[in-house]
């Protein structure tokens, strides 16, 4: 895995530490080792006194330089996070024991794949080295708690971004401060609704050094940046302690799991799609679609259509099947689970939790057909549907099919892989919702629907739109 270090002035140092006990002892690939500096003297003086691991400069500042490194890796790539004067990791066997992990990669995959299959981005171990506090607990917390960032496991979350706060000085200077750990937590818990902390687990870390990147806190600095966090969290922060010489730490509220999803919208870069977008009642990321111009070649030689198809129809029918392709690579690629796939036009009409959709891919609108052939799909043949239960429904396939990709759960991952696997494989490809009916790979439905399509009867890929579905039939 990436190992992520940020260090200042500290080379020697950083050696009898975190690259001695941490790095050497446990044999990490130095190759794979990031260290992030802030000044041109550094980056020289760490590379030539690291010379396989990779040297970066960025900006000056503890804030500053932790965001320089999540927009330096992409999003989803996961990366040991590290502070230069690391001496170990330790697990509580009683109340009064602490034995140093002897396999700290498994230990770390351990914590990799608690954040995987929970959909978070954030991990790490408690924030007191000391077995009275540690041993005891439940093993492993998934709401909000304080995760000490000196040894955390990250997967790169573009949505977090420290604040650096400009303290005034007594002087007229202006330090920068922040609160790093505890900001770190509540954003991570805020994007992706849990963090996860090995209760039984702490590093033995240096907070305070007399060098490095802590250098100019003092009681007032350390006041004003924690004043300056309740104000600006007071949801999720519930106080100060103060301790020793003006240190302080903040108290996070013990807020529960949030059963957090993430909401893709697919939608083109143009103004029509701005329009859309911006009329649209939920909160959701944007994935920009492909266009039929900047479709991969495989799928343009792929897909199988009619002879006498409109060149829009085509080309908006290979951008649509383009745009799904990239969007399941982004949930495998990044490992996200419990995401709601949805087209710019789908409007949600009902509240809902995905822990209530079950833990298989499943259809949150469509279009019911006739199981054999379109011709049939009559207003008669829909009407005449019956036994259809609110909430979770399976597929009958030799009663209907559902088309059109209207919303779309996925609970995990790797049933999209399966997924993107078999239409990868296909030899002739078609319409991207066609092309899921026909080969079963979505097998329920949720009843009544839960979003409604609206694309105010102007379609990008047909000519005229279809106006409003809701329910799994059309709707005037």
């Amino acid at each position: 895995m990436k190992i992520v270090v940020k260090t200042k002035d500290r080379v020697e140092r950083f050696r009898k530490k975190t690259y001695d006990k941490i790095i050497k002892r446990y044999e990490f690939d130095e190759e794979n080792v990031y260290l992030f500096v802030s000044d041109d003297e550094d980056l020289k003086k760490y590379s030539e006194a690291y010379p396989l691991c990779n040297v970066v400069k960025g900006p000056p500042g503890i804030a500053a330089i932790d965001n320089f490194i999540v927009d330096y890796f992409d999003e989803g790539e996961i990366y040991l996070y590290m502070n230069d004067d690391v001496s170990g990791i330790y697990e509580a066997t009683s109340k009064k024991d602490l034995v140093e992990v002897q396999d700290l990669k498994a230990l770390l995959n351990k914590l990799i794949e608690e954040c995987q299959n929970n959909g978070y981005s954030y991990g790490g171990f408690g924030p007191v080295l000391n077995a009275y506090f540690m041993y005891g607990k439940k093993a492993i917390n998934h709401h909000l708690s304080l995760v000490m960032d000196p040894v955390s496991i990250v997967i790169n979350n573009k949505d977090v971004k420290l604040t650096e706060i400009p303290v005034p000085m007594p002087d007229g200077s202006i330090f920068k401060g922040e609160s790093s750990d505890a900001e770190k937590c509540i954003q991570h818990y805020m994007s992706r609704g849990g963090i996860v902390r090995f209760n039984y687990f702490a590093p033995k870390v240096e907070y305070y050094g007399k060098v490095g990147g802590y250098q100019g806190r003092n009681p007032y600095t350390e006041k004003y940046t924690a004043e300056y966090m309740i104000a600006k969290y007071p949801e999720y922060i519930s106080g100060i302690n103060f301790k020793k010489q003006g240190k302080t730490s903040l108290r996070l509220r013990k807020k529960p799991v949030k059963n957090k999803s993430h909401v893709l919208v697919l939608s083109l870069d143009d103004d029509r799609g701005k329009a859309r977008r911006d009329l649209l009642n939920y909160k959701f990321k944007w994935f920009v679609g492909k266009t039929f111009l900047k479709s991969d070649k495989w799928i343009i030689e792929k897909m199988y259509s009619r002879h006498n198809i409109s060149k829009r129809k085509l080309s908006g029918k290979i951008g649509c099947f383009a745009s799904y392709i990239e969007i399941f690579k982004k949930i495998v690629n990044e490992k996200l689970n419990n995401v709601v796939v949805l087209e710019d036009d789908c409007f949600q009409i009902k509240e809902y939790i995905t822990k209530d959709l079950g833990n298989k891919p499943i259809y949150l609108n469509g279009l019911f057909h006739h199981p054999s052939n379109y011709q049939k799909t009559t207003k008669k043949w829909r009407s005449e549907i019956k036994d259809i239960k609110h909430g979770i429904n399976e597929i009958d396939f030799k009663k209907l099919r559902i088309t059109g990709t209207l919303g779309i759960f996925f609970p995990k991952y790797e049933q999209v892989k399966i997924i993107l696997d078999k239409i990868m494989s296909c030899e002739k490809l078609t319409s991207i919702d066609s092309l899921l009916s026909k080969l079963r790979l979505i097998k329920r439905f949720y009843y009544p629907s839960l979003y409604k399509h609206d694309d105010k009867k102007y379609s990008n890929i047909n000519s005229t739109g279809y106006g409003i579905i809701q329910d799994y039939i059309y709707k005037k």
